[in-house]
């Protein structure tokens, strides 16, 4: 028969082991919150694949997503595709400018580093 602190040894050492167990075991952020130069703050949603509820490709080295907008005023539309490295944390911005008669016009890409804010659910 085993003594209380043979018993106490048994049940000290199992409850260490199960917090190894957990605390080394990874855990997957679902959504990443990013505040990235003038663009305010991004929420890369993993699980649903967008970014901002913009449909995203997100791959471990990159997310790329696309927006558009038309100036109501003037009928110009703004194509706008971004690229995020996520090693380096680096967006790229490439602008195309869809003039009312058709033609389109480059913008000058741009180029801002991203701070994680946040990383875990995004409920």
């Amino acid at each position: 028969m085993q003594t209380f602190h043979e018993k106490q040894n048994e049940i000290i050492g199992f409850f260490v082991l199960v917090m190894l167990l957990t605390s080394t075991c990874p855990s997957f952020a679902q959504g990443l919150y990013l505040r990235c130069g003038d663009m305010g703050e991004l929420l890369v949603d993993l699980a649903k694949g967008t970014v901002n509820n913009l449909p995203a490709i997100i791959t471990p080295s990159s997310v790329d997503w696309q927006d558009m907008g038309t100036n109501p005023e003037n009928g110009i539309s703004i194509h706008a595709q971004f690229h995020l490295d996520r090693g380096t944390k680096l967006l790229t911005q490439n602008w195309k400018f869809v003039l009312p008669d058709g033609s389109t016009k480059p913008g000058a890409p741009l180029t801002s580093t991203c701070l994680s804010i946040y990383s875990g659910p995004t409920d």
